[in-house]
């Protein structure tokens, strides 16, 4: 585990060198942050890295001393860090669907009064999309510091305690994997179909 949270550490840290290097070539020098869409995938990019690389420090850290960790080493820093960075990638996912089916109405033949208002009308669900996530994170937060604050309250060393109880914290986790499993399903199917409908329109 420690080996492969040393691995991973470096290897968000090159990602986040190339996103922001790639931020500085195409984003600012292109002036491509005019696109929304652009823009907030390169925004939203290192935060989600940055949040992957506190969440592996804090597994090195927590291997590293158990006893009287301080505040990186606590043990939901990398709960809440994994929580983050779970939902900036279910929005990532959402405007670049927007993308891509933006561009399949583009190179339709309806009249470009017509793609003007589908355009319109898909930018809103996205931002809309985007917002309902959004809220579901804060509450998914808030419900998950309560658990925590219950969990840890009990049970404040659990890699030393097998007796702790876990019901709280496993339904917790099930609810978590149904929230996000149904978030990337829906993504996975949008963006699936919309590889397929853009190949027919290119050929």
């Amino acid at each position: 585990m420690l080996i492969t949270a040393c691995i991973l550490e470096f290897l968000y840290l090159a990602i986040l060198a190339w996103t922001l290097y790639n931020a500085k070539v195409y984003l600012w020098d292109q002036k491509r942050y005019k696109t929304f869409s652009v823009l907030t995938f390169y925004v939203l990019a290192p935060i989600l890295e940055l949040s992957r690389m506190l969440m592996y420090l804090n597994v090195i850290e927590m291997y590293s001393e158990l006893q009287n960790p301080p505040l990186l080493q606590k043990y939901y820093v990398y709960d809440v860090c994994y929580d983050i960075a779970l939902f900036l990638k279910v929005i990532m996912g959402l405007f670049q669907v927007q993308a891509m089916v933006e561009m399949l109405v583009r190179l339709s033949r309806k009249e470009p009064q017509e793609k003007a208002k589908l355009v319109k009308l898909l930018r809103v669900a996205t931002f809309s999309a985007s917002f309902v996530v959004v809220i579901t994170m804060l509450v998914e937060i808030v419900f998950f510091v309560k658990v925590l604050k219950q969990f840890y309250g009990s049970c404040p060393s659990p890699w030393n305690s097998p007796e702790c109880d876990l019901s709280g914290f496993i339904k917790y986790l099930t609810w978590l994997g149904w929230i996000s499993g149904t978030f990337y399903t829906i993504l996975t199917v949008c963006l699936v179909a919309t590889y397929i409908l853009l190949n027919k329109q290119l050929s």
